[in-house]
């Protein structure tokens, strides 16, 4: 990912950047019925639909992108996401 931005000397400079998320789009574990606030057996019934469609690495990449931006934030919501990507890491067996 390269992102364009003006220096001091007004010449535009590109560079690449590391640890970009990506574009995350709104809606896509909801329509599984995902929501932070269920209780961990319904949350872990949508993410298995949400797999389905998906895959296993790509819904525990949303998931971390959700952690990561909302950790700082709201801790309580991003413990829940963090135990929610861990699950999916025994789970499915994605290794490090």
């Amino acid at each position: 990912m390269t992102i364009t931005r003006k220096n001091k000397h007004s010449r535009m400079k590109t560079r690449k950047v590391s640890g970009y998320i990506g574009p995350l789009h709104k809606g896509d574990l909801t329509q599984f019925g995902y929501k932070a606030y269920n209780s961990s057996e319904k949350r872990h019934s949508s993410l298995k639909l949400a797999i389905g469609k998906y895959g296993a690495l790509s819904v525990w990449r949303k998931i971390n992108a959700i952690y990561v931006l909302s950790k700082n934030r709201n801790p309580e919501l991003g413990a829940i996401y963090n135990n929610d990507r861990n699950w999916i890491m025994k789970q499915f067996k994605l290794t490090k």
